[in-house]
């Protein structure tokens, strides 16, 4: 039905968006921990941590390329839309919320068109300075 394939794309970006914030906070852990991200990189694809979010924007959390795929105010929509419906159903969903916390954040802070990847910036707003090449 259009209906399912509707909540199902939700729940899909549900998944995948929370999953990118997630990899945005271990990234910015990593470097504050003084790891380089080529190091992260090649490290986590040995690990359960690698995911398609990573194979996707890793490498824009990284660089600060934010050229947009995915941008940050429809993650924003889709994941406020899963939560609402997860509490419709009485579904518990704290991590889904967690991340639409973060989205919002990236939003406000002006990252709304950009890619999702840019979550790092709300995340690590040193982040962008270290990018910068000048």
């Amino acid at each position: 039905s259009v209906e399912g394939a509707t909540i199902f794309k939700l729940i899909s970006n549900h998944i995948g968006m929370t999953n990118l914030v997630v990899l945005a906070e271990g990234y910015a852990l990593a470097c504050r921990a003084g790891i380089d991200a080529d190091t992260f990189t090649s490290a986590l694809k040995t690990t359960g941590a690698w995911s398609t979010q990573a194979d996707l924007r890793l490498a824009g959390v990284a660089s600060g390329d934010h050229t947009t795929r995915f941008a940050v105010d429809l993650a924003q929509k889709d994941l406020r839309l899963a939560t609402d419906a997860a509490a419709r159903w009485h579904v518990p969903s704290p991590v889904g919320a967690a991340a639409l916390s973060v989205f919002s954040a990236a939003s406000t802070a002006g990252h709304g068109g950009e890619d999702a990847s840019a979550v790092i910036e709300a995340l690590d707003p040193a982040h962008a300075a270290r990018n910068t090449v000048g």
